[in-house]
């Protein structure tokens, strides 16, 4: 199938798609692009714009003038990372109420012919009547968005309705029109998308997870295990040519699990094994796989992985068995043991727990400081990131936010928070906030990036000349840069800006 467009100037693009961005991050949003080449594979012209949240609104307005116009069909937006704070409604575009109002009105007034349509994962966090300037949304998409949105545009060509479901001027994507072609598809990016030389990238490996944690509220959990799993052929394809375009060997792999089988890390290694680059890479991984198959431990270390997050969320057995982390203290011990003798301290090691879990008291807290503190622990987990529990009563996606009670919490018709017999949510902010500057504080927290998440790592390592700088400073707590922790802080925000003002540039020269 091809356009009715075979114009390949994107200055005068069909779609023009305007990317998020978290704060202070050189990571791109990855739907952006995959929309973009799904597009591009069926003739659509289509610009990709990372800079709706961190530009000004001067150079927003000169980016518009030079991409909106009549020809232009949709205007889309990215919402994944703009506020991760979903009950403040004003911060939902990543910038004010006001100026978001003055953004699509520019948009309206330069592209009077397109419509407009905001995509992502907020869209299910929040429920449709209270996202501020709904006014100036046509559509919202759900979920994977690669035949949906390439069916908004014939639509849009052919001056057809599309199929909608929901309150309000929404669709889902997943029940109307079902992408088929995951498996065997590369995300192809070409100059259009201005990648900087030797950037690092997101890309995805499969969709989904096998897995049916009763926290979390990702979509297309518990697939099977040959389900959205793309093939060797078409990520050697994607990864090669970004290697080939813009020198790219640096990836954070954003599927929601990297080991949720011994064929998936198979596969990666063998991806990685037939590209004319050594891989680099981190994503999140799971313990209890590695502790039942230690070679996925061998292979993630040959294949590449340089970083990942480990989701253990709680120490205590009781509380883990009722939401699907249940390995309990000896046999979290007996993984980490395991990564010690393969991975000897060369992979950076983030772990995520949760103070709230059901059976979860105020006691929990001392139980995992103490834990954290141990010399196995320390020496293997680099960065313990810990949140208390949120259950979201609007969006009711993961199976405590669809049914609390049956996991012992109750839910404040005021407020929102849940509490139990033994623990509240107020507590378990306040204890979370608690054991983290207790554990920061007593490794002497003043040693320069000792807080940097695996996922920021492939991007420092891409945008600048000290690579073995940082490893040495992740990895050993050394460092001949920087003297104290703000010394690297400031560094790495002035790292960002450059490369932002970079992409920027080359974006305004097309």
């Amino acid at each position: 199938m091809t356009g009715t467009f075979a114009t390949k100037d994107y200055n005068l693009s069909q779609v023009v798609l305007f990317g998020d961005s978290g704060h202070l991050t050189t990571s791109r949003p990855l739907a952006i692009y995959t929309l973009a080449s799904s597009l591009r594979s069926h003739g659509v012209t289509c610009q990709t714009v990372w800079a709706w949240n961190f530009i000004s609104d001067e150079t927003f307005e000169e980016i518009c003038n030079k991409f909106l116009s009549t020809e232009t069909l949709i205007v889309g937006i990215s919402t994944t990372l703009l506020n991760k704070n979903f009950t403040v409604e004003e911060n939902f575009w990543g910038v004010t109420v006001e100026v978001a109002k003055q953004r699509f009105n520019l948009i309206k007034r330069l592209a009077p012919n397109a419509q407009i349509i905001a995509g992502g994962s907020q869209l299910a966090e929040i429920p449709v009547h209270r996202i501020p300037c709904i006014k100036y949304i046509d559509l919202f998409v759900t979920g994977e968005g690669e035949s949906s949105l390439l069916s908004i545009v014939r639509a849009k060509q052919e001056n057809q309705r599309v199929n909608t479901v929901q309150i309000g001027p929404s669709i889902t994507s997943q029940d109307l029109y079902p992408y088929e072609d995951f498996s065997t598809t590369s995300v192809n990016r070409d100059q259009a998308d201005c990648i900087l030389p030797g950037e690092s990238l997101v890309s995805e490996f499969s969709r989904g997870c096998i897995f049916r944690c009763s926290f979390c509220s990702y979509p297309l959990k518990g697939k099977n295990k040959s389900d959205f799993n793309k093939s060797v052929a078409a990520l050697v394809s994607e990864l090669k040519h970004n290697y080939d375009q813009f020198g790219t060997t640096h990836y954070y792999i954003a599927d929601d699990l990297l080991n949720d089988s011994e064929t998936k890390v198979d596969r990666i290694l063998a991806v990685s094994e037939q590209l004319p680059f050594r891989l680099s890479y981190t994503g999140f991984v799971r313990l209890d796989m590695i502790r039942r198959f230690p070679t996925m431990a061998i292979k993630f270390k040959q294949s590449g992985l340089i970083g990942c997050f480990m989701g253990i969320e709680t120490i205590d057995e009781h509380s883990g068995r009722s939401v699907g982390k249940g390995l309990g203290v000896s046999r979290i011990n007996e993984g980490l043991s395991i990564l010690q003798e393969h991975w000897n301290g060369e992979i950076i090691i983030e772990s995520g727990f949760i103070l709230g879990l059901p059976h979860d008291t105020p006691d929990t807290k001392f139980k995992l400081l103490e834990w954290l503190q141990q010399p196995l622990v320390r020496n293997t987990i680099r960065h313990p990131v810990v949140t208390s529990l949120n259950i979201n009563s609007y969006r009711k996606l993961s199976e405590i936010d669809k049914d609390p009670a049956s996991f012992g919490y109750e839910i404040s018709p005021e407020t929102k928070n849940w509490s139990t017999s033994t623990y509240n949510q107020n507590h378990a902010r306040t204890d979370a906030k608690w054991l983290s500057d207790q554990y920061y504080n007593d490794r002497k927290f003043n040693i320069p990036g000792n807080r940097v998440d695996v996922f920021t790592l492939p991007y420092l390592l891409s945008i600048t000349d000290c690579r073995e700088e940082i490893l040495n400073l992740m990895l050993n707590d050394r460092s001949s840069m920087f003297d104290n922790d703000q010394e690297w802080k400031t560094w790495t925000a002035q790292q960002c800006r450059q490369h932002r003002t970079q992409y920027i540039n080359k974006l305004l020269e097309r």
